[in-house]
């Protein structure tokens, strides 16, 4: 189903070699983490209760231990490979709903944290799931001013910080 992903990814390791975004230990060519780190990952069970004018939210992992380490590695540099195994863990998580699913979107990164890291680590995240998924993806979401980092903040505050940060994109 995923050759061509399953093949760049094995070309690329040639390159250099696929790390376990978990513990940054190397793995084979087309795998995305190590055995063990996956044993430790604290996935969530059900589907969550989604914000005000959502119609879903699904979510594989807590935000905890080994997946909250390897999203922040992803969010302070260039590293790939927390952005491969979370669009894998994610595309698996929502098998049961992408037939229901017309576009894929990503919250947006402000601009100045995409100049500073050089992508929108989201977006690159459901671009990814939407070619495993074989679905379009779009820019629905920009960012409003005044937005701050979710990444040091708590539960509470990044809600209350996403609720204030975004707005539809006007597509015309």
């Amino acid at each position: 189903m995923y050759n061509w992903l399953e093949f760049r990814r094995a070309a690329l390791s040639l390159l250099m070699p696929n790390r376990c975004p978990f513990c940054d230990g190397i793995v084979g060519m087309s795998e995305y983490w190590c055995e063990s780190c996956y044993g430790r990952l604290h996935f969530i069970g059900e589907e969550l209760a989604p914000p005000e004018h959502i119609d879903g939210l699904l979510s594989c992992c807590y935000y905890t231990g080994r997946a909250r380490s390897a999203i922040l590695r992803m969010k302070d540099g260039h590293y790939c490979y927390s952005i491969d195994a979370f669009a894998v863990l994610m595309t698996e998580r929502a098998a049961d709903i992408m037939p229901r699913v017309d576009v894929l979107t990503a919250v947006p990164t402000s601009l100045k944290r995409q100049q500073e890291l050089g992508y929108a680590q989201a977006e690159k995240i459901a671009r990814a799931i939407a070619e495993r998924s074989r679905k379009k993806f779009r820019r629905v979401l920009k960012v409003n001013s005044g937005k701050q980092e979710q990444k040091r903040l708590n539960r509470q505050e990044r809600r209350e910080n996403a609720m204030r940060s975004y707005k539809i994109r006007d597509n015309k």
